[in-house]
């Protein structure tokens, strides 16, 4: 904290919101985005990419420069020629993947130095609103004291821990962003065959971040249940079977967990196999997923199928390593649901709508939102959303008076909501965008 507060309590406050917005903003601020983006430039120099590469690693560039305005600090240098050279001579890599790395090292320059700017003003206005909160305190109290009375001051704490709480879900949210840009970038060069090390320490991440948590909590649920079980059926006399090889790549992802010497991705890919497992056995209704279809349950079943189909080398190839497979399943997925949102916005643009709009709508639809005129117009037409308010949640709002749709996407012109309208009318819904791709 860098203002001194004569009333409140900073233990009380962090107390209060139910965790230190000052810790997660230190942690992020611990990250050396100049030393990534210096990587990066390197692997770029390093590789002949082609025209697209180019643009994408630009654009993270222009990204990167808009948000740092400062030096690292040098904590962890990171010798830019030597890792360059260790990965296209060890690793074998290729100019088009070197190239793809580079991007994904910007990416994750940019995200970190974004993160860090919004986090720092969060926290600029947490402590200007304290200090004026703190201020008004003790203008109450001398009040109060001057007038022979006791001030009732518990309002204004109130406001404090409000502030502190609002502050917290703020650099919380940012955190959360950079992880995910994080954890897409990693996995993208872990599927190129490049597992970033040289950056671990400039990343801004703590060692018992979210992702660390959420493999802990899975390791404990699948100790207090299945576990046991497990050992008893990889321990039994008998062929081994797949239920057999399932149990011993459990038993394996628990004991990942739970090993101190474990890298974090190791601990993040272990948490997500179990966490398919625990997702693949859930009784009853599971949400559905918005772009891809299908619910949770039937995803994860079809991850544990292709996990172990990897493992043990499909057709004809070598087994891959579990961590190797799991990234690429991810990939995939991500890369399926990418193909998937670009299309449907193609399609939504030949339809009559702007590519602003068309943006937009598939933005929010891959969220789980549709616009209530499309809802209506479908309804109407006799076509229905399959599934009612179990296949999406409506947005309240009318898009012609100008409100805006969720998540954070721009209005939408009349045009738009016409084209919307009749799509509602022609198509209706069967409630995830590749059927949506697919009627258009």
């Amino acid at each position: 904290m860098t203002v001194d507060l004569k009333h409140l309590d900073v233990g009380e406050l962090t107390g209060s919101a139910g965790g230190d917005p000052w810790r997660v903003n230190r942690t992020m601020q611990s990250g050396s985005p100049g030393e990534i983006s210096e990587l990066a430039t390197a692997f770029y120099n390093a590789a002949a990419c082609t025209t697209e590469t180019s643009n994408e690693f630009a654009a993270a560039q222009q990204r990167f420069a808009a948000a740092w305005d400062r030096q690292d600090g040098g904590g962890h240098p990171i010798n830019d020629s030597a890792e360059v050279k260790r990965a296209t001579e060890s690793l074998k890599l290729n100019d088009e993947q070197i190239g793809r790395i580079a991007v994904d090292l910007q990416n994750v320059s940019a995200s970190l130095a974004e993160a860090q700017r919004s986090g720092d003003i969060a926290i600029s206005n947490l402590e200007a609103a304290l200090k004026w909160l703190d201020n008004q305190i003790d203008y109450e109290l001398a009040l109060a004291a001057a007038n022979g009375e006791e001030a009732d001051v518990s309002e204004l704490k109130q406001a404090t821990f409000d502030r502190t709480r609002e502050a917290l879900d703020a650099v919380q949210a940012v955190r959360d962003s950079y992880a995910e840009q994080l954890d897409k970038s990693r996995l993208e060069m872990a599927a190129e065959g490049y597992s970033p090390d040289a950056t671990k320490g400039s990343e801004g991440q703590e060692e018992g971040g979210p992702a660390t948590q959420e493999a802990k909590a899975e390791a404990d649920q699948y100790s207090s249940g299945q576990r046991a079980a497990d050992q008893a059926l990889v321990s039994s006399p008998g062929e081994w079977t797949p239920e057999k090889q399932a149990a011993a790549a459990r038993l394996r992802d628990y004991d990942i967990i739970n090993d101190p010497t474990a890298s974090l991705e190791q601990m993040r890919y272990a948490g997500q196999r179990l966490d398919d497992y625990h997702t693949a056995i859930t009784p009853g209704p599971l949400p559905r997923d918005p772009v891809l279809g299908g619910d949770a349950r039937t995803q994860a079943r079809t991850r544990l199928e292709i996990q172990a189909k990897l493992e043990q080398g499909l057709l004809g190839e070598a087994p891959m390593p579990p961590d190797q497979a799991t990234a690429m399943i991810n990939q995939s997925d991500a890369r399926a649901r990418e193909l998937v949102i670009a299309r449907v916005q193609e399609r939504l643009v030949q339809a009559g709508m702007s590519p602003e709009g068309a943006a937009a709508a598939t933005t929010s639809m891959a969220h789980g939102v549709v616009p209530k005129e499309l809802a209506e117009a479908a309804s109407a037409a006799g076509k229905p959303i399959a599934g009612g308010k179990e296949a999406f949640n409506y947005f309240a709002q009318s898009l012609p008076t100008g409100e805006h749709w969720k998540p954070d996407v721009a209005t939408f012109s009349v045009n738009d909501v016409e084209v919307l309208k009749k799509i509602g009318g022609n198509l209706g819904f069967a409630g995830n965008l590749i059927d949506v791709g697919v009627g258009l």
